[in-house]
């Protein structure tokens, strides 16, 4: 069963590993940055606070963030980046409607493992993806692992012939919406968080999945 403490565990343990080498600063800084976020929130982050507990001069961070908000850019960025190789690890492109399956147990595995990232990408502390173009780039791509997808599904006549747009934000809106539960504990503590998310998955898949035959 999948536990919200296992991906703090491994921050806080990456936080006691100093001095950090010049070579893996950036990846340093966005580490801590997560472990302050899941601390203390987003507003507790400060570029002075982070080179204290990285270990660095106060004037290090910025050779790699102009400020905050590039930092905790950085560090949503980095969270779609993790998550869109999650996804992209559960495609085998054998039989892409368990593909379309996997994808959506790929992505609600990674929020409930990474509930600083995932909060930061998608929660009222996040950022208004327009405005960050690389941010945007990587959400999108992310989304539209989603959506090839279900086309893929489509074009073997596995899945309705629907709009896969349209498809792609509800099978979204589904797994954001049980992540969500399950990071901010929703649900009742005898629920078995895999069964929860399988049953949760077919359901939507059922009302997709096309029962006539390909023509």
């Amino acid at each position: 069963m999948l536990t919200l403490s296992t991906s703090f565990g491994k921050l806080h343990s990456m936080s006691e590993i100093k001095p950090y080498h010049h070579e893996n600063l950036r990846e340093a800084l966005l580490v801590e940055t997560a472990v302050m976020i899941a601390e203390g929130g987003v507003e507790s982050v400060t570029i002075r606070g982070l080179a204290n507990r990285v270990g660095v001069s106060r004037g290090a961070p910025y050779r790699h963030f102009s400020d905050k908000g590039s930092l905790l850019t950085a560090v949503a960025e980095d969270g779609f980046n993790r998550l869109k190789q999650k996804m992209v690890e559960a495609v085998k492109r054998d039989d892409p409607l368990q593909d379309f399956f996997q994808i959506g147990m790929a992505y609600i595995h990674f929020a409930v493992e990474n509930p600083t990232h995932y909060r930061l990408m998608f929660g009222p502390e996040g950022f208004q993806r327009t405005e960050e173009g690389t941010l945007t780039a990587v959400a999108d791509d992310t989304y539209m692992l989603m959506q090839d997808t279900i086309e893929l599904c489509q074009q073997n006549g596995s899945i309705k012939p629907e709009d896969p747009c349209l498809l792609g934000y509800a099978t979204w809106a589904m797994v954001h919406g049980t992540a969500t539960l399950l990071i901010d504990r929703q649900t009742h503590g005898d629920i078995d968080v895999e069964t929860f998310i399988q049953i949760t998955y077919q359901t939507l898949a059922s009302g997709m999945v096309n029962l006539l035959p390909a023509q």
